[in-house]
């Protein structure tokens, strides 16, 4: 069985990365890369993650085939 990635809060993101939700936020913005309203997506999950890092609690290996 495939694993399945959660969606994701954008205050559980921001705790992970170690940056307020505000700060996650402005530093999308100035990328010019905007998130969709509600949870973030597997999807923007690994956009996030390989713009900042994959914080030590997130395995990359999950993110391969999103």
């Amino acid at each position: 069985m495939e694993n399945l990635i959660p969606f994701k809060t954008r205050k559980q993101l921001s705790a992970e990365l170690g940056i307020h939700p505000a700060t996650l936020r402005r530093r999308l913005k100035a990328l010019k890369r905007q998130l969709p309203p509600g949870d973030v997506s597997p999807k923007d999950q690994k956009m996030i993650y390989e713009l900042y890092g994959y914080p030590k609690s997130v395995n990359k290996d999950d993110y391969g085939k999103v």
